[in-house]
């Protein structure tokens, strides 16, 4: 499982891993952003399921 921080604070999201998650997606409330941040983490997350076969 992973965790991702979704902020607008930009030092939140430079400081992710001090939090302990995975990685940051920026720019709350902006729709078009959050799908293009998250498509890269679909991938990988297909990827990972495919080599555990």
């Amino acid at each position: 499982m992973r965790f991702y921080i979704y902020t607008t604070d930009n030092k939140a999201q430079a400081d992710y891993r001090k939090h302990t998650f995975h990685g940051a997606i920026l720019r709350k409330g902006d729709t078009n952003a959050l799908l293009a941040q998250l498509e890269p983490v679909l991938r990988l997350m297909e990827l990972t399921r495919l080599t555990k076969r």
